[in-house]
């Protein structure tokens, strides 16, 4: 297999894929450079690509969601969906790689990729596994992850490759009879009752969305044969030109239909490409039986209700036609219930959002319009109110009128849809019995690297880097959240006194710990803030956070602690010695941040210093000009 034609495929050949899947008779294979392996280093054992680096517990649905890798949203919807198609998750666990029919390695197998990571999505611990193995087994790298691709040319390249490297197998045989239905591509000449056709192999339908309401529109459109006058139209058997009539029946739908909404178009006048936001009803079962065989030949009709299909996933694209984010509702079989599918979160869906997603176009705009309705009388009755009022009082923002839904967000919308025919031979789960022995073996024993990891991991979270400012320096102390403020700070106080030989270190030594306290510290105001509480505290109940910055308050035998009022703020003071004719400082000084008066800050110096207030002269500085002017005695 060549990768990296694989990955060229991937990248934009939908025009070559959707040629090839309408003016063939046999199914499509890749080029024949495909077939040529390509050496990718990358480690045979299977638990090395199972960590996507998150500690996040499996969520309450039980479901796995998938790591995204940079740009592969469009990915993780796909596989999810596939993962939740009962049917082909048990054709993948039967598969066996066989060495002998194929000149690809194990490792760099696409269909082994997928029955590790599905393995992994069924009986793994964590609630997050990465998709590195698959994205290896198609030649990628860390930079192919970062390019945002489509999900329906993903899903045609990629089923594809895998039914080319699966020929003469049941996994082949699956994809070839129930994902392909067969087009018959037809050319009638109305004015001599004659024509002709072919069988066209398909994968999935491409349907118009304009003008079309419902599932079954966009299907009469799809079949709506294009109409060309003699002047345009095909030559007959004769040689003759004719009015001709040009367009697709079905001939057989395959037992998984992808239909694809052609949700993005060019807008021709400014040279741009759009998204389409029609809404478009897909009922949860719908019965196609109408559209098979052609409608002038009695008897190639299927009979009513005899082609019921169920709708089981949509993939929905959020966001505009140059960018945006992939993410699927899908239905479990198991339980019937529907779940969101956005990468690594995965949640139930409440069934009124079922309801209203799944609702008629029509229903949707009767209950838009009400709810407007209710909006726009609200709006009004709640100015007049304000307008009767007196204009001297004042009024809160109108409240949100009770019973009242937001405003819709448009802008997510489904682009693929996925029905399964309605059959006895339909499987509703797949049990973990169907995954190889030697598979479950190595997801057992990534449960409990997971298991030692995270116990690891959880044991980081649970250590305090904390930096406890104080004697004019920050101090590192590392504990765990268990231990205590006091523990706190006799760590940081025998740090400061290993680190420094002054006579100030070895007396803050002796200083008991009953005098001294932790406190936040803000670093902008330079000051200790709120007190965090008794030296018995432990950090975790004292709310203490990793790598947070706090301060160490000392205070003298027979002293209260500094009084802690929020709205003081912190000074730099610098002090000019006149005797040693140099200045000293900073040294932080607490004024009251509202209404504070040279009065009160010469006040709090002189208290600092212990000298009269009255010689105590304070000059404004500012830090790029310089000294201002003198502070008065009264202002």
């Amino acid at each position: 297999m060549d990768p990296a034609a694989l990955r060229q495929a991937l990248k934009g050949r939908k025009a070559f894929v959707d040629a090839h899947s309408e003016k063939t008779t046999s199914i499509p294979a890749p080029p024949a450079a495909l077939n040529a392996p390509k050496i990718v280093k990358a480690d045979k054992k299977l638990s090395s690509n199972f960590f996507s680096g998150m500690f996040q517990d499996k969520s309450t649905t039980g479901y796995v969601g998938l790591k995204n890798q940079g740009n592969t949203c469009y990915l993780n919807s796909f596989i999810q969906t596939l993962y939740m198609t009962p049917l082909f998750r048990s054709e993948i666990y039967q598969w066996r790689f066989d060495p002998t029919k194929t000149k690809e390695k194990e490792h760099l197998s696409i269909a082994k990729s997928l029955q590790e990571l599905f393995a992994r999505l069924q009986l793994s611990d964590a609630g997050v596994v990465t998709t590195g193995g698959l994205t290896r087994s198609f030649g990628w790298t860390s930079r192919d992850a970062f390019v945002q691709q489509d999900v329906q040319e993903m899903f045609n390249v990629m089923f594809s490759a895998m039914e080319s490297r699966c020929k003469a197998t049941k996994l082949g045989d699956h994809i070839s009879r129930d994902w392909y239905g067969l087009h018959d591509d037809y050319v009638y000449f109305p004015e001599t009752d004659t024509g002709r056709s072919q069988e066209v192999p398909f994968r999935s339908v491409f349907l118009e969305l304009k003008e079309c309401k419902t599932l079954k529109d966009c299907f009469k459109r799809y079949l709506n044969p294009m109409v060309l006058d003699k002047s345009e139209g095909l030559r007959d058997a004769n040689g003759v030109r004719q009015i001709t009539h040009k367009g697709l029946r079905f001939k057989r739908l395959p037992r998984i239909l992808a239909c694809t909404l052609k949700r993005f178009d060019m807008d021709w006048r400014f040279g741009r490409r759009v998204k389409l936001h029609d809404a478009v009803y897909f009922p949860p079962e719908v019965d196609l039986s109408e559209f098979i065989g052609n409608p002038k030949v009695e008897g190639s009709q299927l009979k009513k209700g005899s082609l019921t299909y169920e709708l089981y996933a949509l993939l929905i694209h959020r966001g505009g036609a140059s960018s945006g984010h992939y993410f699927a509702y899908i239905k479990s079989f198991e339980d019937g219930k529907w779940y969101c599918f956005d990468d690594n979160h995965v949640t139930k869906i409440d069934e009124k959002d079922v309801q209203k997603f799944l609702e008629h176009p029509d229903e949707k705009e009767k209950r838009e319009k009400e709810a407007e309705a209710k909006r726009k009388a609200h709006k009004e009755a709640t100015m007049k109110a304000m307008m009767d009022s007196s204009p001297s009082n004042s009024h809160p923002p109108p409240p949100t009128a009770p019973g009242i839904p937001p405003p819709l967000f448009r802008r997510a919308n489904a682009y693929m849809i996925m029905y399964r025919l309605k059959t006895p031979g339909n499987i509703n789960q797949v049990s973990e019995g169907d995954i190889e022995d030697k598979l479950r073996e190595a997801i057992s024993k990534e449960n409990e690297e997971y298991a030692k990891k995270k116990a690891e991991w959880k044991k980081s979270q649970e250590m305090i880097e904390a930096n406890v400012f104080f004697a004019g320096d920050f101090v590192k102390v590392c504990l765990h959240n268990s231990k205590s403020l006091g523990d706190v700070i006799t760590a940081a106080v025998k740090d400061h006194v290993e680190h420094n030989k002054s006579e100030s270190a070895k007396g803050l030594g002796a200083v008991k710990v009953e005098n001294m306290r932790i406190r936040e510290y803000d670093g902008f105001k330079k000051r200790g803030m709120r007190p965090l509480g008794a030296n018995s505290i432990s950090l975790k109940d004292a709310g203490v956070k990793k790598h947070q910055a706090l301060y160490l308050e000392v205070k003298a035998d027979g002293e209260d602690f500094e009084e802690f009022i929020p709205d003081q703020m912190s000074l730099a003071l610098m002090t000019y010695d006149s005797k040693l004719d140099k200045i000293i400082g900073p040294t932080p000084v607490l004024v009251d941040e509202k209404g504070a008066r040279g009065s009160q800050l010469r006040a709090a110096v002189a208290k600092l210093w212990k000298v009269d207030p009255e010689k105590v002269a304070l000059i404004a500085q500012d830090p790029i000009t310089g000294p201002k002017s003198q502070i008065q005695k009264k202002t």
